[in-house]
């Protein structure tokens, strides 16, 4: 072959090479941008074939790759992806995900409520980039839930009464590692000392009451958390276990959504079902979280909706807004404050 030639196709071959490692940085990441087209990269693609495919796949694995990496790119990184449409699914993945790292990540969100990632946004297809609009409403809410982490909202948050602990604004159960930040209004119902604190009772029927609510109430939030986590081992089993099999044998149980999940980054199921008898009917909808915190060990943190097929729809609208103030800490080595 000429001299020319063999120049020419070297010349080629390394500016080729150039554009690709300059599209394909997701082969050694290492800068926060760098990080976030690895995501947006294969997701531009896997979104031009809405099939569920390898592509889909691929997405999903390195959304596990950066939600498994602590560093302060990645931080950044999940930030800037909350700019971007990855998917429905994936795009809660990633809020959750960004709330989940607590709130060290306080003022990567706010430099991002200032500034939108530019010069990354212009690289990709209109398919990817989501409205400004849209991405500070997602940001504003993520800022309320890590404020929400960092104990900016001070005081007291229980009371006691006769018969119950009663809560506003915020459940906490530092012990076992989560929050709960409640709409307004909204009371969470837990219980009296000396008895231990697993979790909280919310009444859809009438969310703001401060009277007694119990687990006989038919239209009801539950959010507690379980230990059982080291026996049965897994979400599937434990829905499986305590809500999926019949109470008689007059009682019918329909499924009409199941999922396997993610929340806040760790392994849950979601599922939606309705039992009926011969004189009742109820809906449920239940999200089953498994983590392993420190200090305690494998748990369920679960969060249930039971109410009834008439008021479902209005319900459901509550226990989406109780479900997405749920957050996690650390639970510490010491003694803890649920102020």
């Amino acid at each position: 072959m000429p001299k020319k030639i063999l120049v020419a196709v070297a010349i080629f071959a390394i500016a080729f090479s150039a554009i690709a490692c300059r599209r394909h940085k997701y082969h050694q990441p290492s800068t926060a941008a760098d990080l976030a087209a690895n995501v947006v990269d294969i997701a531009s693609v896997a979104l031009l074939k809405d099939d569920g495919g390898p592509k889909w796949d691929e997405l999903d694995r390195r959304l596990d790759a950066l939600f498994a990496n602590n560093t302060k790119q990645a931080d950044e990184a999940v930030v800037i992806l909350v700019s971007f449409y990855l998917g429905e699914h994936e795009c809660e993945e990633v809020d959750e995900n960004l709330v989940s790292r607590g709130p060290r990540m306080i003022p990567l969100v706010e430099r991002y409520l200032r500034e939108e990632p530019s010069s990354l946004l212009h690289e990709y297809p209109r398919r990817v980039r989501l409205e400004r609009e849209t991405t500070i409403g997602h940001l504003e809410e993520d800022l309320k839930l890590l404020h929400g982490q960092s104990g900016v909202h001070q005081g007291k948050h229980w009371t006691e009464t006769q018969d119950e602990t009663i809560w506003q604004g915020r459940y906490g159960n530092c012990d076992h590692g989560y929050f709960v930040n409640l709409p307004p209004g909204v009371i969470g119902h837990g219980s009296h000392s000396p008895s231990p604190n697993h979790g909280i009772l919310i009444s859809t029927l009438n969310p703001g009451t401060t009277t007694e609510v119990t687990q006989n109430e038919l239209r009801l939030i539950d959010v507690y958390d379980s230990s059982d986590a080291s026996e049965i081992g897994s979400p599937e089993k434990y829905v499986q276990e305590y809500d999926l099999k019949p109470g008689s044998t007059s009682e019918k149980i329909t499924i009409l959504e199941r999922r396997n999940t993610k929340f806040r980054g760790d392994k849950a199921l979601y599922v939606h079902f309705r039992k009926s008898s011969q004189h009742l009917a109820s809906e449920i909808e239940e999200l089953a979280v498994y983590k392993a915190p420190k200090g305690i060990g494998p748990t369920f943190y679960v969060i249930l909706l039971r109410t009834t097929p008439e008021f479902y729809s209005r319900d459901h609208l509550l226990y989406l807004q109780v479900r997405e103030g749920l957050t996690f800490v650390d639970v510490p080595a010491g003694e803890c404050s649920n102020d």
